[in-house]
């Protein structure tokens, strides 16, 4: 696994590219982030949450 400031750096990078796009992350999906930031979560667990999200968002 890999420790918090990795997981930090990653984020931090990942949310850089979209600083000019429309892809800002929600309120949800950035809470989801800085559990994965702090190991409460796992990547695949986020990715979870954000698909179970989407599902009933669209229903």
């Amino acid at each position: 696994m890999k420790s918090e400031q990795e997981r930090r750096d990653m984020v931090a990078a990942a949310l850089s590219w979209t600083k000019t796009t429309s892809l800002t992350p929600s309120l949800y999906e950035e809470r989801l982030l800085q559990q994965y930031i702090q190991g409460v979560l796992t990547i695949d667990r986020v990715i979870e949450l954000l698909d179970e999200n989407n599902k009933n968002q669209v229903n």
